[in-house]
């Protein structure tokens, strides 16, 4: 299963998005272990984000989200959620995504996807015009408009 997943890793990362996504769903016919099939599908979310397909990725990975966590551990989680959090983006779905990138920084803080799911969430925010209610938060965080 492993050999199949880092083919399918492998042709992903060579752009060959549909080839990829074909190895993973041999591996899933062929080996029925629970941590491998998750492994396997949580690769597969981030090969059809890759493809284009937001709306695919979230379908693969909200049902799979709860399995990467438990088993997979804190990188694949982050992953997840990081992947997770750009297909809510391109669907247009700001609120979740931004929590999504919000705990990447929970899950795996100082890693990479942290620090890619902080650019994430600031893109977000500045597209949705949220950055100047971030901002006035910072600056006030009581809420109140009144100097003490």
């Amino acid at each position: 299963m492993r050999l199949l997943i880092e083919l399918g890793n492998m042709l992903s990362k060579w752009g060959r998005y549909h080839e990829a996504l074909a190895v993973y769903r041999l591996a899933l016919q062929l080996f029925p272990d629970r941590s491998s099939r998750t492994d396997c599908v949580d690769h597969m979310g981030a090969a059809y984000l890759e493809q284009a397909k937001p709306d695919r990725t979230i379908e693969v990975l909200e049902n799979a989200k709860a399995q990467i966590v438990r088993q997979l551990g804190p990188k694949y989680a982050a992953g997840c959620c990081y992947n997770l959090g750009m297909a809510y983006r391109r669907t247009g779905r700001p609120a979740d995504a931004l929590r999504q990138f919000s705990e990447v920084g929970d899950i795996y803080p100082l890693s990479g996807y942290a620090r890619l799911a902080d650019k994430a969430r600031n893109a977000t925010l500045e597209e949705t015009g949220m950055t100047v209610l971030v901002r006035k938060e910072e600056d006030d965080p009581s809420g109140s408009e009144l100097p003490s």
